[in-house]
């Protein structure tokens, strides 16, 4: 479990985001869950592109590069498929409305505490 914090804005987007990165965690993904909390995140690494197929709500994902910059972000509704990037390294999943209200945009900078990406 770790903390993803938005350090461009200086705001904490997810207290409980759990890591995928095994082959079974990332395929997985959230398929199953009925819902999640305001403050649960994934974090898939490595993930060049997510979608929401087998979801039951939409989610905010944010693509992010080597450094964790932001390269896209965007809302996916259930049974959808999402934008991949070349250049992301990992994708970050959060509860539909977070990047909107922490603000976040394209070129910020985001951390994982709690364990080293």
């Amino acid at each position: 479990m770790a903390r993803v914090i938005n350090e461009t804005r200086q705001v904490v987007l997810g207290h409980r985001v759990s890591l995928a990165r095994t082959f079974g965690l990332r395929l997985r993904g959230l398929i199953g869950r009925r819902t999640w909390g305001e403050h649960d995140g994934l974090w898939i690494e490595p993930c060049a592109g997510v979608h929401s197929l087998g979801l039951r709500f939409a989610i905010d994902v944010v693509l992010v590069d080597e450094a964790h910059a932001v390269l896209w972000l965007g809302t996916i509704e259930p049974w959808r498929l999402g934008r991949m990037h070349l250049d992301a390294r990992a994708a970050l999943e959060l509860p539909a409305g977070t990047l909107v209200r922490s603000g976040t945009t394209v070129g910020d900078r985001l951390a994982v505490e709690g364990d080293s990406p």
